[in-house]
């Protein structure tokens, strides 16, 4: 067992010099019970047996040929980060796992994945010294007996059957590690254009400062051809000749997400996937990319003193705090811009929806949560520290997705969605409303305001101290002092924005809804439409004053308040 298996680069069209194949002897143990989390498994720095990494143990050639069931196993190997490799991104890389798998540094829980089949990558770079060694532990669990989880041509018996084989548990793929430009490509989609003869090269950078330009080049006959982003340069090498054609292309806009005021009177805004985070003059039609901090979307902003704190889906972080009196370098630390913010327990899949300041000066998240989960979390964020606190399962099963504070109560009214990650499944039928008190972190209070409807898509306290929200059809009214729902009416709006509604200067709810901007009437308790927006409304949403700022499609409107 001391050959190298699979010593090529996985990824030949992504090759770096700067990289290291993890293949090759790992230790690892068997965890029938599932109980190594609770024995310190996590902080191992070495097992009791030996694996042959990238083989599956159920293989010969693993060195193991354990055919039988396994639910849980862990493996562990050091690592050594190579010292010319600073000032890089750290990445790591594994080909495949079955099924679940749970990665650890030094103790430390670095990454989540689901999916036997699929590759994943996880930045290591905040957690690791160049030079320095490290323990690397996976946990994996795979039970394709559970019946939650897909099993392809797997055996639910211990014995091949027809045509369902011995299972494949754990590592079964290259895992390997390189250290790229902290702004490097990640991800290149090529999309072959048969009617043009051409084709078209969509790139994905780790993060993005301007200027940026990049360069494909393609080779067919011993010519190659190149695009620089301005023109198309064809070039033979056997006469050469070198043909050199502006092309004035543009591409497809691509519609933004969300959007916020900053603390600077600008708005900024969010396409998705990837994320291009721009500022946009309010009181013209000048704007500029601030950078590309993910392959993701922002999924809610708030502005917070002189910051502009965003969470995020698939970003370089899942709360980035920027400044926007400072230049745009993001970095995992207070000096960072964005400071790239991290936690315990962080899942890179989670749509936080809402995003709210409250109690304590804390700024509070409720989310989706990650794929294949559900009870997706409530965070709290200490803006000064960086510091996370994640509550899950707040109400069993569902998702966090709505907030509003209570500021003379000092508690946190808080809306929830049936719904979870992608490939979840739903076990209740009806989203909850509830209150949480963040000093002493109990939930004080737990209901169903509208019987039936599966989430709520926002709240807002209004001038009457009362919270406002909406869920399918209806709008209801929460009473704080009472602790109960008071009042519920259909709103008539169609589709309402998620957490776009909130208290004006001038003393009055405005929000959103697909088909255009309403107000809310706390005397009736009724909203109405103020304006129709006939582009349809896909995303929101600011006040500036009297003006009122949203998304449709690629463009930023602005509404004048009557």
């Amino acid at each position: 067992m001391n050959a190298q298996p699979r010593p090529e680069h996985p990824r030949p069209q992504f090759y770096r010099k700067t990289w290291q194949n993890l293949n090759g002897p790992w230790t690892f143990t068997f965890d029938p019970g599932r109980s190594g989390l609770e024995r310190g498994l996590a902080r191992s720095t070495g097992f009791d047996q030996t694996i042959l990494v990238p083989f599956c143990p159920e293989s010969r050639l693993s060195g193991v040929a354990h055919t039988d069931f396994i639910p849980c196993l862990w493996y562990h190997r050091a690592i050594v980060i190579p010292q010319e490799w600073s000032g890089r991104r750290i990445l790591i890389h594994f080909g495949g796992v079955d099924y679940e798998a749970e990665v650890f540094l030094d103790g430390r829980r670095v990454g989540h994945h689901w999916g036997g089949s699929t590759l994943f990558s996880l930045d290591l770079t905040r957690h690791v010294t160049p030079g320095a060694q490290h323990h690397l532990v996976v946990h994996v669990r795979d039970d394709i007996r559970a019946g939650w989880q897909p099993a392809g041509k797997q055996s639910a018996s211990y014995h091949s059957a027809g045509c369902h084989y011995t299972r494949t548990t754990g590592i079964w793929s290259t895992v390997w590690m390189e250290g790229v430009h902290p702004d490097g490509l990640h991800s290149v989609q090529i999309l072959p254009n048969l009617d043009g003869r051409c084709f078209v090269f969509i790139p994905t950078f780790h993060s993005w400062r301007n200027p940026r330009r990049w360069r494909a080049i393609v080779s067919a006959d011993g010519r190659t051809v190149g695009y620089d982003g301005r023109s198309v340069t064809v070039r033979d090498p056997r006469t050469g000749e070198t043909l050199r054609t502006p092309t004035g292309y543009t591409g497809k806009s691509q519609d933004f997400f969300r959007l916020v005021l900053g603390p600077d009177g600008y708005i900024y805004a969010s396409t998705a996937m990837p994320i291009h985070f721009v500022r946009a003059d309010p009181e013209g039609e000048g704007w500029e990319e601030v950078g590309q901090p993910g392959g993701g979307e922002f999924y809610s902003f708030l502005s917070y003193g002189d910051t502009l704190i965003g969470a995020a889906y698939s970003g370089q972080a899942p709360i980035m705090i920027y400044r926007p009196d400072r230049p745009y370098a993001p970095a995992p630390s207070p000096e960072g811009n964005p400071w790239l913010i991290h936690y315990e327990g962080e899942n890179a899949g989670w749509r936080p929806m809402a995003l709210i300041a409250g109690p304590g000066g804390k700024v509070y998240i409720g989310a989706v949560s990650g794929y294949g989960l559900l009870g997706g979390p409530l965070c709290v964020l200490d803006p000064a520290t960086g510091t996370v606190d994640e509550y899950l399962h707040l109400v069993r099963d569902q998702s966090v997705v709505a907030l509003a504070a209570l500021p003379e109560q000092g508690l946190i009214v808080g809306g929830t969605t049936v719904g979870g990650g992608g490939g979840s499944h739903p076990t209740q039928t009806d989203a909850r409303l509830f209150l949480w008190d963040p000093e002493t972190r109990e939930k004080l209070l737990e209901t169903v305001p509208v019987p039936g409807e599966g989430g709520i898509q926002a709240l807002a306290l209004g001038p009457d101290g009362l919270i406002y929200g909406f869920a399918g059809p209806m709008v209801f009214v929460f009473d704080p002092a009472a602790r109960a729902v008071v009042e519920t009416a259909p709103h008539g709006l169609g589709g309402v924005i998620y957490n776009a509604v909130a208290l004006a200067d001038d003393g009055q709810l405005y929000g959103l809804a697909t088909g255009g901007i309403f107000t809310l009437d706390t005397a009736t308790r009724r909203p109405r439409i103020l304006a129709a927006y006939p582009g349809g409304i896909s995303g929101g949403f600011a006040l500036r004053g009297r003006r009122l700022y949203f998304i449709s499609g690629p463009q930023i409107v602005s509404y004048a308040l009557p």
